[in-house]
């Protein structure tokens, strides 16, 4: 499979129907929408059965699911509303959970479902109680063929593994219940209520318990419940990390993000507004449906987002020719964002012919994702495997990667373009630069410096009392520029656009928009294919992740910021090499001084940073970094010891023995054994190899 990261460059774009100017958002006529502290002792496992842990590796995941097989690599047409349906894709071949994949997917755009009831009665008869969003979402997250994206400079790249997070209207909004996360904070609360579901010896986070029920599973070797991200059939590397659940651990911990201001991640970029064929009066419904779409998201989000429109025909129950009429209507009113699906009604069994199992969804959040396992458990009558009829997965894949290849997607790449020749431009050249200059000096040239001042300067867009730009203000229309372009993965245009914005938050005393912007500028920096050499990169990187790790823990109290924030640089640059990799094992070592991580996360990021250490290695035994690697593979185990994960413990025990084992038989020499010793006097610092600072 061809890297995201080195894409191939493709034939043009397939053709797109041309827009009205008036239509170009979708819109309506004449509407403006632009640790258990008593565990075992680590020298019991020593000298008990780590031998025959090497001997026995953990059996694979087991694979709940299968999907479906399709069409061959380039055979995927673009085909019209009611035109005729292919065969479903095929499995993609690669790594899936590859950390740079992850992290890719994880800032997919966001598309927003609002449907009428009788859409919903539709679907839900047919065995989706979440209705129109549970099926939808699974086939979103992975769209079938080449998507193609333009990047500022007119480069066309395509994208095998290109996807979108369809969402509810309320799904991710700030005003929800939250729980404490990771045992300390998510999205910006130093403490809160424990969840209504916790037990005692638990974390009231349901990301514990949802990582503590995958880590027990692999325990005692039990088959996993739904929502696993193994379980749909695609061919993958056996994992590096020796915990198969750490790709879980990142995925989930990803999916916690909340809307909030400082970053448009989270906010719709595009929002499906439907109706069924059973609807009395459905132009009527688009038009009350689209003035909902306005109405239920927060003031901080901007409105100008795509409306797309869809008409699901009954099959079985409705006359296509009536269906197509009215389509032609939609088409009339509402503009060419519009898309007639065609789906049967009735509820798919395993027993029928054409049955084929709904592919898992690898981005539910913690909650719904344990909400569904507790279902499972104790009601044995629920389906824990959703089936679907061929002919309407078919027609679900076409009708999504119609809306993203012809509409999400161009819509995108015309707010970028349009941004940066109104927004950007004139904030980049003389006159923005003055306007800048003049937030820290009078009229008179008496100084003014804004860090000297407890308050932003008056003619700043910040709103301190609310605490955010409001959306129209150059600085947010900047920020959803840098989120789109990141979206589409142009992350030359991306960085340059967070690394402009981070000295007017800082002027502005806009921490929170600080923080994410210097977060954002390392995470874009390093996922452009390596050009600069590796001081440079270390310089310019390291200034970003202190800046957004200390605005975030210390102006902001939002720790889950910080914990995302060098998670995904210590990815990145494990990912970039044996030098990157050393660097990001020393982000590793500060993550744990932090001291934000819960007990089980501590243990996922020892092992982590051995498999930095591990990365480093070079390719003869001279320099390698066995004893480091195994110096943390034990500190990993006497981690899982604590909070009772035994085999977990075993595992990385007969990892560090075996690493000893070698470094002691590979002609390893007293002076080798004193270099290491004189890197780690030199590393103490950051005391990244202290056990006092991972445990």
């Amino acid at each position: 499979m061809t890297s995201p990261f080195n894409p191939e460059q493709t034939s043009p774009r397939e053709p797109r129907p041309t827009l009205s100017r008036q239509h170009s958002s979708g819109s309506l006529p004449n509407v403006d929408t632009t640790l258990s502290p008593k565990s075992p002792r680590i020298d019991g496992f020593l000298s008990a059965s780590s031998p025959d842990v090497t001997q026995s590796p953990l059996r694979p995941l087991p694979q709940r699911l299968k999907s479906s097989e399709g069409p061959r690599k380039g055979s995927y047409e673009r085909s019209s509303s009611v035109g005729t349906r292919s065969s479903s894709p095929a499995p993609l071949p690669g790594n899936y959970d590859e950390p740079r994949q992850i992290v890719t997917g994880s800032f997919a755009p966001r598309v927003s479902i609002y449907a009428s009831v009788d859409t919903e009665e539709f679907i839900q008869g047919k065995g989706f109680t979440g209705g129109f969003r549970d099926l939808l979402r699974p086939y979103g997250e992975r769209i079938p063929g080449k998507v193609v994206v333009r990047d500022s400079v007119g480069a066309s790249k395509a994208w095998e593994d290109f996807g979108i997070m369809v969402v509810g209207p309320e799904d991710g909004q700030p005003f929800r219940p939250l729980s404490s996360e990771m045992g300390r904070s998510v999205n910006g609360r130093t403490s809160g209520p424990r969840d209504s579901t916790s037990s005692g010896g638990n974390s009231g986070s349901s990301f514990e318990k949802l990582i503590d029920h995958h880590l027990r599973n692999e325990e005692t070797g039990e088959p996993r419940s739904s929502g696993y991200i193994d379980s749909d059939n695609r061919v993958q590397k056996p994992p590096q990390s020796s915990s198969k659940v750490y790709s879980l651990y990142l995925r989930k911990l990803l999916s916690s993000m909340l809307m909030v201001p400082y970053e448009t991640f989270c906010h719709p970029v595009a929002c499906i507004i439907a109706v069924s064929s059973h609807n009395q009066s459905p132009i009527e419904t688009l038009r009350q449906l689209y003035n909902q779409s306005g109405r239920r998201i927060p003031t901080f989000v901007g409105p100008e987002y795509l409306r797309y429109y869809v008409l699901i025909h009954d099959e079985e129950q409705d006359d296509i020719t009536k269906s197509t009429a009215l389509f032609d209507l939609m088409k009339r009113h509402f503009g060419l964002h519009c898309h007639l699906l065609r789906l049967r009604s009735s509820n798919c069994v395993q027993s029928d012919d054409d049955s084929i199992e709904v592919p898992p969804s690898s981005w539910l959040p913690a909650e719904e994702d344990l909400s569904q396992i507790s279902i499972i458990d104790y009601d044995t009558d629920s389906p824990s495997i959703h089936y679907i009829f061929d002919s309407d997965a078919t027609a679900i894949r076409s009708f999504l990667r119609e809306m993203v290849t012809q509409s999400l997607v161009p819509f995108m790449e015309n707010r970028i373009m349009t941004w940066n020749d109104q927004v950007a431009s004139r904030r980049r050249g003389l006159s923005g630069r003055f306007m800048s200059l003049s937030k820290r000096w009078t009229a008179f040239g008496s100084s003014r410096n804004s860090q000297n001042s407890s308050s932003p300067s008056s003619n700043s867009n910040y709103d301190p009392n609310l605490g955010i730009y409001p959306p129209t203000t150059p600085e947010a229309t900047m920020r959803t520029l840098a989120d789109y372009a990141f979206m589409l993965r142009d992350f030359r245009l991306a960085y340059s656009t967070y690394d402009f914005l981070r000295s007017d938050f800082s002027t502005d005393k806009a921490w929170a928009y600080h923080a994410a912007a210097n977060e954002m500028a390392a995470i874009s920096y390093l996922l452009i294919p390596q050009t600069a050499s590796s001081r440079s990169r270390t310089e310019t990187v390291d200034q970003m992740l202190e800046t957004a790790t200390y605005s975030y823990l210390t102006r902001c109290s939002l720790p889950f910021g910080a914990i995302r924030t060098l998670t995904l640089a210590i990815e990145l640059l494990k990912s970039r090499g044996p030098t990157a990799a050393e660097e990001a094992a020393r982000w590793g070592g500060k993550l744990l001084e932090l001291g934000v991580l819960s007990p089980t996360s501590q243990a996922f990021m020892a092992e982590r940073m051995g498999e930095c250490y591990a990365a480093g290695m070079g390719l003869l035994a001279f320099g390698a970094r066995r004893r480091q690697t195994a110096f943390w593979s034990l500190l990993a185990a006497q981690s899982w010891i604590r909070i009772d994960k035994p085999n977990q413990g075993r595992r990385q025990i007969a990892e560090a023995r075996r690493l000893y084992s070698l470094s002691s038989t590979d002609g390893s020499t007293g002076s080798d054994r004193n270099q290491g010793k004189e890197e780690n006097r030199r590393r103490s610092p950051s005391k990244a190899c202290t056990p006092s600072s991972a445990l």
